[in-house]
């Protein structure tokens, strides 16, 4: 079984109308042995507002140049999934934000018959870490990372690939 840790920027914070902008993956395998990483651009063809370049530092221009329109982002994403089947979805409140991000992102763009990439569950850091620290308070990726003693930049994050790689330390940390 594949443990893909994954997370989303997105063009807002509406999980039903805002689509993802990045995706960025690291792949665990037996073991949890490191094995890949990598992320893409997604050009929403809509205008970035500005709130999210300051916060991700991904501009309109990096989307028009590096980015896949969606119907590709979506055929790419679903060939991840689908490549490293059977796989867990792990991710920094992925339950209550990225995976519905994603799940509607793809019931809107993706033109295949099946329109969900088969994933067999879920693991939120943000709940194992309430779990953990017997908290009803939802830490944020940094304060779970400060707790752990995780170093890491808080210049970098809210970009996906470094909240990625950090949500993998987060997890790996939290499973001792």
């Amino acid at each position: 079984m594949y443990e893909i840790v994954i997370d989303v920027e997105s063009t807002g914070l509406d999980k039903l109308v805002d689509t993802p902008i990045q995706i960025a993956w690291s792949v665990l395998g037996h073991r949890r042995k490191f094995l890949e990483e990598g992320s893409f651009y997604i050009n929403p063809e809509v205008p970035l507002p500005s709130i999210i370049t300051s916060m991700t530092g991904i501009t309109e221009k990096t989307l028009q140049t590096r980015g896949y329109g969606n119907g590709p982002a979506t055929r790419k994403y679903m060939d991840l999934i689908w490549r490293l089947q059977p796989c867990t979805l792990i991710g920094h409140n992925l339950i209550s934000f990225d995976y519905p991000v994603l799940h509607n992102w793809m019931e809107r763009f993706y033109s295949g018959r099946f329109k969900q990439p088969p994933v067999v569950s879920l693991v939120d850091t943000m709940h194992m870490a309430s779990v953990k620290w017997k908290t009803r308070k939802w830490l944020k990726l940094e304060d779970c990372a400060k707790r752990l003693d995780i170093l890491f930049n808080k210049e970098q994050l809210h970009n996906a690939i470094e909240d990625v790689r950090l949500t993998r330390e987060v997890y790996l940390a939290l499973l001792e």
